[in-house]
């Protein structure tokens, strides 16, 4: 049987080297040991791996707050902005008050329906009074 060049190769590297050995396999204590025997102390090594790994783990940690402090505030902004805003309730209130300026007995018809109104109902009534108010411009303009 011939060989070529590159199984002469071959062989002659896997004479020198010999058979490679699976290092996923070896033990901790069989690697401390090997390179304890070669005069390397992994001490510090083992040291800077814990300090890295605590280092992704606080900062995973941090992105974690961050993302939840991001979610407070935007939950904190939307309840004051809610909280800012006239209610329905208010809106109409107003609407009702201004109308008794100029037109009282209106006015009054208004309040009656505002204080019989459902919730549901109260939109339409602000739709309503918000129709009314234009009127109302266009007939002074």
């Amino acid at each position: 049987m011939h060989k070529n060049a590159s199984d002469i190769l071959k062989s002659l590297h896997g004479f020198i080297v010999g058979p490679e050995e699976d290092v996923t396999s070896l033990t901790p204590d069989q690697v401390q040991q090997y390179l304890k025997s070669e005069g390397i102390d992994s001490t510090p090594l083992v040291g800077d791996v814990k300090q890295r790994i605590a280092k992704l783990m606080a900062g995973q940690e941090l992105a974690n707050a961050r993302e939840r402090r991001l979610g407070l505030v935007s939950k904190t902004q939307h309840a004051s902005v809610s909280e800012s805003q006239p209610s329905l309730k208010d809106k109409i209130r107003v609407m009702i008050e201004r109308l008794t300026q100029g037109n009282p007995e209106l006015a009054t018809v208004y309040f009656r329906k505002f204080e019989e109104s459902s919730e549901a109902d109260l939109e339409t009534l602000l739709e309503d009074l918000t129709l009314l108010e234009e009127l109302d411009d266009e007939d002074v303009a």
